[in-house]
């Protein structure tokens, strides 16, 4: 189903949490009575939890990535400061 962009923009100014509290106890205050404009709301709520579903994963990737990325540099630092140490010993001693 098509949301007309009447209620889209409605839908956009109440917000998501409202909207998606009033479908989930029952209580339209804000969207009203009628069906049809409950099941675009529902269709909009669902398309927005698919986008924050999307948005939070991309959003887990690069933290994973970021992650990585400092595990790898630290394991490279530690690396250098053992090898720093050892040479420092070497030069200490000869």
């Amino acid at each position: 189903m098509t949301i007309p962009d009447k209620n889209r923009a409605r839908f956009e100014d109440i917000g998501f949490e409202l909207i998606h509290r009033e479908l989930t106890l029952g209580d339209f205050t804000f969207l009203g009575i009628g069906a049809e404009v409950r099941s675009q709301a529902k269709e909009w709520v669902e398309a927005k939890q698919a986008e924050m579903r999307n948005q939070r994963e991309a959003a887990r990737a690069l933290e994973t990535k970021r992650f990585e990325t400092l595990r790898r540099w630290t394991i490279v630092a530690a690396v250098a400061s053992v090898i720093a140490a050892l040479a420092g010993l070497i030069a200490a001693f000869k």
